[in-house]
C-alpha cells in the first residue's frame, strides 16, 4: 500500500486518494446537515408545544383573575348589604 508521503505515488494515485477523501468528507458533510435538519425539526415542535402551553397558562391567568374580580365584587356587595341592614351608611 502507498503512502500519502511517498514519492513513488504518481499523480493520478494521489488525485484518487484526493476524491476518495473529497466524497468522504461530503458525506459526512451531508450526514450532518441531515441530523441539523432533525434537529430543527425537533425544536421546532418543541417550540409549538411550548407556545400551547402558554396560550393555556394565559388562558387560566386570565380566568383565575376574572374570578378573584368577581370575589371581590361579591365581597363588597356583602358588605354593603350588611352595612344597609344595620343602618351603618
Amino acid at each position: 500500500m502507498l503512502k500519502k508521503n511517498d514519492n513513488h505515488m504518481n499523480t493520478e494515485t494521489r488525485l484518487a486518494v484526493l476524491e476518495t477523501v473529497i466524497l468522504h468528507i461530503n458525506e459526512s458533510i451531508e450526514r450532518i446537515d441531515k441530523r441539523f435538519e432533525h434537529i430543527d425539526k425537533r425544536f421546532d415542535d418543541v417550540d409549538k408545544k411550548f407556545d400551547r402551553l402558554e396560550n393555556k397558562i394565559d388562558k387560566i391567568d386570565n380566568r383565575l383573575w376574572l374570578l378573584f374580580f368577581w370575589t371581590i365584587s361579591g365581597f363588597i356587595g356583602v358588605l354593603s348589604f350588611i352595612s344597609h341592614a344595620f343602618h351603618w351608611i
